[in-house]
């Protein structure tokens, strides 16, 4: 038998789909006003974007969708666009120092998308150790390895 969680997880992921998805295309309408935004909270926080000085700490953007997806993602955005090569820093701990002690990263989290998170992770977490099993039956031949 199903309990509640099972049977609202689709419901809210559904959720989640649908307000990232209305997310991403009101950010894509306020393209330039979201660019604008985000490189005066990154000077607000001490840090600058793409300037000839190229002060420690400052950032360098190479993809151009860095904003909206920023805006999208935030902070996770954030590390994993750097990890894809969408901006560069000479020294992310400056840069990040400016940015937490300026309380940049607070400016760039949303209520709603904390909600989600904590609804998507916490109260309908998948990983689980009683889970794990079910899923590697699934991922992995197992039969296999048991010789």
């Amino acid at each position: 038998m199903l309990d509640l969680k099972e049977l609202l997880y689709p419901l809210v992921m559904g959720m989640i789909w649908t307000w990232n998805t209305v997310a991403s295309a009101v950010l894509t309408l306020i393209g330039p006003r979201l660019r604008r935004f985000v490189r005066m909270q990154m000077k607000l926080g001490g840090i600058l974007i793409n300037t000839k000085e190229n002060k420690p700490g400052d950032i360098r953007v190479l993809n151009e969708d860095f904003y909206h997806r920023l805006g999208i993602d935030q902070l996770l955005g954030l590390g994993e666009m750097y990890m894809e090569g969408w901006w560069e820093c000479d020294h992310l701990d400056v840069m990040f120092t400016r940015g937490i002690l300026n309380g940049l990263f607070n400016v760039m989290t949303y209520p709603w998308h904390r909600f989600f998170y904590y609804l998507q992770f916490q109260v309908f977490n998948l990983q689980t150790a009683a889970r794990s099993w079910e899923v590697a039956e699934k991922h992995y031949n197992l039969e296999y390895l048991s010789v």
